[in-house]
């Protein structure tokens, strides 16, 4: 009887799931760490290209519509700008003019969306973040349009 007990202690039957067991956490958490983080690094150049193409769209003194002034040209600009982003949701767009709106005065052009995370893994760390990127550019046509504040993609 002894001899029975002895051999189950010293025994390596089990160990293999015990190991799987304390690896396996690790390994998942690496893999949705990659696939949370690559999504969000996309979603962060996409963040910073459509405030790159929504400022040029400003100094430019884009109209899609012509003869459209004011708060409208502010609105056309920023529905522009959503249509060439792919993550437009919950996304808002600031237009700042305070500097002026002659030929060669500069306009701040602000986005911002919040990092919704896919898989549900990093939620309290990354659900409070918020992605932003803000270009300045230089009027290259006198701006028409108005200033506008956190303006929600359409």
């Amino acid at each position: 009887m002894t001899q029975n007990r002895q051999a189950r202690f010293t025994s390596d039957r089990g160990a293999a799931i015990v190991e799987f067991g304390i690896v396996a956490p690790l390994l998942l958490m690496l893999l949705f760490g990659v696939v949370e983080f690559g999504l969000l690094f996309g979603k962060k150049l996409d963040v910073s290209q459509g405030a790159r193409e929504g400022a040029r769209l400003a100094a430019v003194n884009y109209q899609a519509t012509t003869g459209s002034s004011g708060a409208t040209q502010a609105s056309e600009i920023v529905a522009a700008t959503c249509q060439r982003m792919e993550v437009a949701t919950n996304t808002t767009v600031t237009i700042d003019t305070s500097a002026g709106t002659s030929v060669g005065d500069l306009v701040t052009f602000t986005i911002e969306s919040p990092a919704e995370p896919v898989t549900g893994v990093f939620d309290p760390w990354l659900s409070t973040r918020t992605l932003s990127s803000i270009v300045d550019v230089r009027l290259e046509q006198a701006a028409t349009f108005a200033a506008t504040t956190k303006e929600a993609c359409p």
